[in-house]
């Protein structure tokens, strides 16, 4: 796995624990740090 891929997944696992604490900043951080990458 290159450097993006493993990007991805980091940005993912953000994303799932925003979802699971229902953090807002966190969920638009991750979110935007996803758009970041393509």
């Amino acid at each position: 796995m290159g450097r993006d891929g493993e990007a991805a997944q980091r940005h993912r696992l953000a994303l799932a624990i925003a979802a699971e604490t229902g953090d807002e900043d966190e969920r638009g951080r991750a979110a935007a740090a996803l758009e970041s990458l393509g």
